[in-house]
């Protein structure tokens, strides 16, 4: 069943907790599956990772940003936000850039386009291809 959602993916937001560190390995299975399921290169698909409870502080942190970033690097993520659902801080920014990211990937491929507007999904993002999300 997740191998059918994954396929229908469009973009992504990987979430970890900082006060978690096995939320590192959970993103990374997550990743793999996708990956998997989708037949894709990394690097190719609109992918974000948010970093909840950040409003806990980095001090008291069981997994590090440094961890954080390296894995963005793996994975040629480009972005990471720092979110925090107790204090509202970067919620709503999160997935407005998330929203962003699959428009410029969208407005790339005019053939997604058509298909939406004829009413059809899109099931699959363009496999063995780089996608530039800035």
């Amino acid at each position: 069943m997740q191998d059918q959602y994954f396929r229908a993916t469009d973009a992504v937001l990987l979430c970890c907790d900082l006060m978690d560190s096995s939320s590192i390995d959970e993103m990374r299975n997550k990743m793999e599956n996708l990956l998997r399921a989708k037949d894709a290169d990394v690097g190719t698909l609109p992918i974000i990772i948010s970093v909840n409870k950040c409003d806990l502080g980095l001090t008291d942190a069981n997994l590090s940003m440094d961890q954080v970033r390296e894995f963005a690097e793996e994975y040629k993520i480009p972005q990471i936000i720092c979110t925090s659902a107790l204090e509202n801080t970067n919620v709503t920014e999160v997935f407005s850039e998330l929203v962003a990211i699959s428009v410029n990937v969208l407005q790339r491929h005019p053939e997604w386009i058509q298909k939406l507007e004829d009413g059809e999904p899109i099931t699959t993002m363009p496999t063995k291809k780089k996608c530039s999300v800035m």
